[in-house]
């Protein structure tokens, strides 16, 4: 991808999709299960707490404090505040690195979430809209 590319976005339901045809679950239940880890999240961070999310990374609450500013010379104020910062693990940018480095143009043609040799539950439609993975990533 160039710099001026935007980068496909995989949203929520997208998401809830896919984990409820890997898992075999409703997404009813699965969009619950987001539900409860994100205010779960909102908490923990609210109250200065880190959330670690394993394989992914974490969740960091940055105090940020009350500041004032001029937009075409009207004065405005900013309250403090909390800023969430992200921190990769290193998992996950063990798995990133050989695709940041030459990352194909994005297409528009649906990609399988993994390639069609690797193992899979069976009766389990395989997830779509996410990149295939690479054989060295594989489970």
């Amino acid at each position: 991808m160039t710099a001026n590319t935007p980068t496909p976005l995989l949203t929520q339901a997208e998401l809830i999709d896919a984990i409820a045809d890997y898992t075999g679950q409703p997404k009813a239940l699965v969009r619950d299960v987001f539900a409860g880890l994100f205010l779960a999240a909102r908490y923990a961070l609210n109250s200065g707490r880190r959330v670690r999310l394993p394989e992914l990374g974490t969740l960091v609450p940055k105090a940020v404090p009350a500041r004032t500013g001029t937009v075409n010379g009207v004065p405005y104020a900013t309250p403090a505040g909390v800023r969430v910062g992200f921190r990769a693990s290193q998992a996950l940018k063990q798995a990133l690195a050989p695709r940041l480095t030459a990352a194909p143009e994005p297409s528009s043609a649906v990609a399988p979430l993994a390639p069609e040799d690797a193992p899979w539950p069976a009766g389990l439609r395989r997830p779509v809209r996410v990149p295939p993975l690479a054989p060295e990533d594989a489970p």
